[in-house]
């Protein structure tokens, strides 16, 4: 394990890549960094590092954790791993997703960066199934599949919502930015369109920076592939699947589009798209509103789907929200 306290001193503890991982001896060099950006979730970590070892066929890889938590809440789990897996543990002190993200990147040892969240775990093919789409060169990113495991008390209507849609992509084709997530994908480090800084630090208390940086891969003619085999489960609980959580996720994605999308349209376009994405937020509230005693899936549905027009209208408006204002 090597232990980056803040960022300053680096001390190797164990460079082993275990033979779990049907790694090539470590002086190559791994394929493949995994990446883990992690804040206050040591459990969900630990389930995370538990799917690595039951890794099948992969490619030679380390681990890298960036703990954005003050108290270093990930640091006792990584070192419980740093005998079976070659970690590489750093603290990033400003909080947000995309300092996190980027401190990842530029502490990566290896070519390829595969990225899985810290309320994530792998299936046993899932970074084999990345490398297999990365093999040719053309390809800038891969992305896999990401399923949802919700805890018992998470009422249907909100399990259900369009949120928990499963992508439906082809095995292979290429993906446009909405298609794409970076909690389940591999990136090519030399496609990226900013080597020290590929996420956008103004979006770490917004969201959305995946979203900017696969739409700037995509527009430099980057090809990104859906991965179809590289299958991850994501864990929601009650608290993280609340009312304000899923409409404020749908609301910001709805502005992200809109900073994507529409930058440079004509003022008169701008006017016009939000004039309609208004009445489409009214029209779905008041069906959301009045369907809520009969057909709660349905209008929670609606409700959803409102909250995102909503959010384009407003950042037509020129407000942005800050999804991750609240650490949950």
């Amino acid at each position: 394990m090597w232990l980056i306290p803040r960022g300053k001193a680096v001390y190797p503890v164990n460079r082993d890549i275990t033979a779990q991982q049907g790694a090539q001896p470590a002086l190559r060099g791994p394929a493949v960094t995994v990446c883990i950006p992690t804040r206050a979730r040591p459990t969900g970590l630990e389930r995370l590092m538990s799917s690595l070892l039951d890794q099948r066929n992969a490619p030679s890889f380390d681990v890298l954790v960036v703990d954005n938590d003050p108290a270093r809440s990930a640091e006792a789990v990584s070192r419980r791993y740093a005998e079976r897996l070659t970690i590489t543990y750093a603290v990033e002190t400003k909080p947000g997703v995309s300092s996190v993200r980027n401190r990842c990147v530029a502490l990566s040892r290896a070519p390829l960066i595969a990225f899985i969240d810290d309320d994530e775990w792998a299936e046993p093919g899932w970074l084999a199934a990345l490398h297999d789409k990365m093999a040719d060169p053309a390809v800038a990113a891969a992305v896999g599949i990401r399923t949802f495991v919700f805890a018992e008390d998470v009422p249907l209507h909100r399990r259900s919502c369009v949120l928990f849609n499963l992508p439906r992509f082809e095995d292979g084709a290429a993906l446009p930015w909405p298609d794409a997530l970076i909690g389940n994908c591999c990136l090519r480090k030399s496609a990226l369109p900013n080597a020290a800084r590929p996420f956008d630090t103004d979006l770490n208390l917004v969201g959305g920076e995946d979203s900017h940086l696969f739409a700037q891969i995509i527009a430099a003619g980057g090809r990104v592939v859906g991965a179809r085999a590289a299958l991850t489960r994501e864990y929601r609980s009650a608290h993280r699947t609340t009312l304000g959580d899923l409409l404020g996720r749908a609301f910001r994605s709805g502005g992200t589009g809109i900073e994507i999308d529409w930058p440079d349209k004509p003022v008169w376009r701008r006017l016009g798209f939000g004039a309609e994405a208004t009445v489409r937020f009214l029209a779905n509230a008041y069906f959301a509103t009045f369907s809520w005693p009969g057909r709660r899936e349905y209008s929670f549905q609606r409700a959803v789907i409102a909250a995102g027009w909503a959010g384009r209208a407003s950042r037509l408006m020129g407000w942005r929200f800050r999804e991750f204002r609240r650490v949950k």
